[in-house]
């Protein structure tokens, strides 16, 4: 699957992108939420699913979850947080969040997450 992360720490954007990479999942990384949404608006299809962080400068996983609900063929939104308190369910499901992950980030449950949402190939 082809991951779009976004996460505004350089050395935790390193850590996530050599993780799913390690499970054999394309990762197009951006630490800018901006710029990971001007890429999905240029072509909504590069990503299977978006996994990010909550708190970023500038635009929250929550604002970026709502509006790639806006792009043709949204990919699923994943968002991880150690602030997990801060989103309530219903602030998740009203943005089209598919899952909330929490850190520090158990690799294991990640793992499952992402195999949940991500959507299935054939062949």
């Amino acid at each position: 699957g082809r991951i779009l992360l976004v996460e505004d720490e350089p050395a935790v954007a390193r850590f996530m992108g050599d993780l799913l990479a390690h499970w054999g999942l394309e990762v197009q990384a951006f630490l800018d939420p901006r710029a990971a949404l001007d890429a999905l608006r240029a072509d909504p299809s590069s990503a299977d699913l978006v996994l990010t962080d909550l708190t970023m400068p500038g635009m929250t996983g929550l604002d970026l979850a709502r509006a790639c609900r806006r792009l043709p063929s949204p990919p699923p939104v994943v968002l991880y947080s150690g602030h997990a308190e801060n989103a309530p369910r219903s602030e998740l499901d009203a943005a089209g969040v598919a899952a909330l992950v929490r850190k520090p980030i158990d690799p294991g449950v990640l793992f499952d997450t992402l195999r949940a949402h991500l959507p299935r190939r054939e062949g």
